[in-house]
């Protein structure tokens, strides 16, 4: 069992992980997180400021009231900037890049990105081809106690009213995903933001 999503670099470490990807790297918190307690490579896609990064345009949401237009890359690029040598930063859609990467190729897969339902049941069937079988298919936000019935749903973190482009449906879809897989998921310990996690058969 994994008991929080800050423990993953070591448990890469453990199955002697080579080459991971997360989708979806913000301000380049996790990823920092991940490179400085790990030895392998990272691929980072994001929009970052590109105009079609939706989220951006929430002018009252949490994710983007701190910041500047046009500064996310920066940001991201400051933060990782003493990992560079073991860093690949596409700035694209996280469907649209799957296609540079062969079947078969990553040891892990996070997923962090767009949180609505319709993208993300799309990112788990695009990119889990591209896992090696005793790969990490994982991800960030499942939340606990969460009606998972409805593809999107307005989310509120305790004490906090929170947006993702105002609906969310990450529990959806990795519930879907994982029964037509047949493969059982788990959840780290955190209390709300919890990352779901199994090993690729």
């Amino acid at each position: 069992m994994i008991d929080q999503r800050e423990s993953l670099p070591h448990v890469f470490t453990q199955h002697n992980f080579k080459i991971g990807v997360e989708l979806g790297s913000y301000k380049g918190y996790f990823a920092n997180i991940i490179l400085s307690n790990w030895n392998g490579n990272l691929v980072c896609i994001d929009l970052f400021d590109r105009d079609d990064n939706d989220a951006l345009k929430v002018d009252d949401c949490f994710y983007t009231k701190d910041l500047p237009k046009n500064k996310l890359l920066k940001i991201f690029n400051k933060t990782m900037s003493k990992h560079k040598d073991r860093l690949l930063t596409i700035q694209s859609d996280t469907l649209s890049a799957a296609k540079f990467f062969p079947d078969n190729h990553f040891d892990f897969i996070y997923f962090d990105a767009d949180h609505r339902y319709e993208t993300v049941i799309k990112e788990l069937n695009t990119w889990y081809c591209k896992l090696k079988p005793g790969g990490l298919f994982c991800g960030h936000d499942f939340l606990p106690n969460f009606d998972y019935s409805k593809k999107n749903n307005p989310v509120y973190e305790p004490d906090n009213p929170s947006c993702y482009n105002n609906h969310f449906g990450v529990n959806t879809a990795v519930v879907e995903f994982c029964n037509q897989h047949q493969v059982t998921f788990n959840t780290t310990h955190e209390p709300y933001w919890k990352s779901w996690y199994f090993f690729k058969p």
